[in-house]
């Protein structure tokens, strides 16, 4: 016997270590199915009840609007793990994706990045000309907000790390003005 020869007891060993590693990886394969509808549904869930408050959403300002409309793409899609999106949300995303971030908020620039799963090639998106063309948050008269005792301007809206404040108070009145952040906290004036 030489020293490659395989005997009829190894060669029976063999098919029965074959037949436990192909049930074994039968057990996980069914396994791993299981734990993927699970991970789907709960994912499907999720999506569920964050599009029921994504509709709840109110306000009709450029970037709340933009918002309400990337957030709903994200969840009908990438969120239920598909990254294709049909026409209609393709140009809903191409539409906001081309607005001046100043104006059309963060939704834009997550309207971009979720561009980049559908487009073949890299997209170059120049702000400088977009926020040029728009009209800039001081020159749009939906900005002022009055008040009793006159207006104030806010700008840019939305901001990253600093704003203008303007303001004309009427009958030399005495106000008092506080600024929050987003979670509610003040800020300094």
């Amino acid at each position: 016997m030489s020293a490659f020869e395989i005997t009829e007891t190894d060669s029976t060993q063999l098919e029965y270590e074959r037949a436990v590693i192909l049930q074994d990886l039968a057990n996980l394969t069914t396994l791993r199915s299981t734990k993927l509808n699970n991970i789907l549904g709960s994912r499907s869930s999720a999506a569920t009840a964050l599009s029921s408050q994504n509709n709840a959403l109110s306000g009709f300002a450029d970037h709340l609007l933009n918002e309400k409309i990337v957030n709903s793409i994200f969840l009908q899609t990438i969120a239920m793990g598909s990254s294709s999106f049909s026409e209609v949300q393709v140009a809903s995303l191409e539409s906001i994706a081309g607005q001046c971030p100043l104006i059309g908020g963060e939704a834009v620039l997550q309207a971009r990045d979720m561009l980049t799963l559908v487009q073949p090639a890299p997209v170059y998106y120049n702000d400088d000309i977009f926020c040029n063309a728009s009209p800039r948050p001081e020159q749009r008269s939906e900005n002022k907000l009055p008040t009793p005792t006159g207006y104030i301007n806010v700008f840019p809206n939305p901001a990253n790390s600093q704003i203008t404040i303007q303001y004309d108070l009427h009958n030399n009145s005495n106000s008092r003005a506080q600024s929050f952040c987003t979670k509610g906290s003040t800020t300094r004036v």
